[in-house]
């Protein structure tokens, strides 16, 4: 277990209540539920999606390590939760990186 109370920065998580391979959210809800009741001085922001599957990655990151045939057609073969949601995935990641790429304007504004 991460002691993550002892966090001493910004702390961003982020999972989809489709995840079958780990239930990523309830881990996310009781790690926030940690530090609150910690009171940990850690900056977190916690985001769940409805759909992303197993593979919660910012869509630029994915984008890079995958060709878009894989993402878009060989993904949801292999995790079937994608199914269906091609399009809900793909607004995740995009979301996704959007909060990311604040979080580091944030972090490097000072």
């Amino acid at each position: 277990m991460i002691p993550i109370e002892r966090i001493q920065g910004r702390l961003m998580l982020a999972g989809a209540e489709d995840d079958m391979v780990w239930d990523t959210c309830r881990a996310i809800r009781r790690m926030q539920k940690r530090l609150e009741e910690r009171g940990s001085s850690c900056w977190c922001e916690a985001l769940i999606y409805p759909h992303c599957s197993h593979f919660v990655f910012p869509e630029s990151l994915l984008r890079l390590i995958l060709p878009a045939f894989v993402v878009e057609r060989i993904l949801p073969l292999v995790f079937r939760e994608t199914r269906g949601y091609v399009r809900e995935c793909r607004e995740s990641r995009i979301d996704l990186d959007r909060h990311i790429r604040e979080m580091i304007r944030e972090w490097t504004a000072g």
